[in-house]
C-alpha cells in the first residue's frame, strides 16, 4: 500500500462529529430536569444544552480535537463535585457521561 493510500485511509476514519451524552442527576440517581450544561470548547466557544425532564442532556461538536474540552452543569439549588468534568482530546462519542449535584436546599432543611 502507497503513503498516499494509506493516508486516505486514515483520513476516512476521522469523525467529523462527536456526540457526548449523559445525565444529571440527584445524590439518590434521580434524573434532574431543566439543569443547564456549558460546554467550553478549546477555541473558548461555549454551547449550552437543558435536561429533559428525567435528566438528559447531549452536545455534538462538529471539529473533533485533540485538545480539552470542559462541561459546567448548573442547577438552582443544588451544588455539583466536582463543579465540571474535562474531557482531553475528544475524538470518539461519549456516553452515559453522569453529573451528580447534592440538593442544598434539601440539606438545609434537615
Amino acid at each position: 500500500m502507497s503513503e498516499e493510500e494509506a493516508l486516505r485511509i486514515a483520513s476516512t476514519r476521522v469523525r467529523s462529529t462527536i456526540r457526548i451524552t449523559g445525565r444529571v442527576l440527584d445524590a439518590n440517581k434521580l434524573g434532574i430536569p431543566n439543569a443547564t450544561l456549558v460546554m467550553i470548547s478549546p477555541t473558548g466557544m461555549v454551547l449550552t444544552a437543558t435536561t429533559d425532564i428525567d435528566g438528559n442532556y447531549s452536545f455534538t461538536i462538529a471539529a473533533p480535537s485533540q485538545k480539552t474540552y470542559r462541561i459546567i452543569p448548573s442547577k438552582d439549588g443544588f451544588t455539583f463535585t466536582p463543579v465540571d468534568k474535562t474531557f482531553p482530546g475528544l475524538l470518539e462519542d461519549q456516553r452515559d457521561v453522569e453529573e451528580v449535584a447534592v440538593d442544598v436546599l434539601r440539606d438545609q432543611r434537615e
